[in-house]
C-alpha cells in the first residue's frame, strides 16, 4: 500500500491508500461538497489515525486532494 503525504494544518501527515480512497469516493457519484468531504474523512479514518480535533483540517486537505485528482 502506498503512503501519500498531505499537509494538515501545517503538519505533514502520511495517508495510507489515498489514491484508492479518492477513486472509491469518485465512484459513488456524490455531488454535494459536504458529503464528499465526510466520505473522504470516513474512509481515511478506516485506514489511518486521525487525531481528535483535527478533522476539519483533514476535510480541507482531502477536498483539495480530491479536486486535484479530477
Amino acid at each position: 500500500m502506498r503512503i501519500h503525504t498531505l499537509s494538515i494544518d501545517g503538519d505533514l501527515v502520511g495517508i495510507i491508500g489515498m489514491g484508492e480512497i479518492v477513486a472509491e469516493v469518485k465512484a459513488l457519484g456524490l455531488k454535494q461538497e459536504g458529503e464528499i468531504k465526510e466520505e473522504l474523512l470516513t474512509r481515511v479514518q478506516r485506514r489511518n489515525h486521525v487525531a481528535r480535533g483535527s478533522e476539519e483540517g483533514y476535510r480541507k486537505a482531502l477536498w483539495g486532494e480530491y479536486l486535484g485528482r479530477q
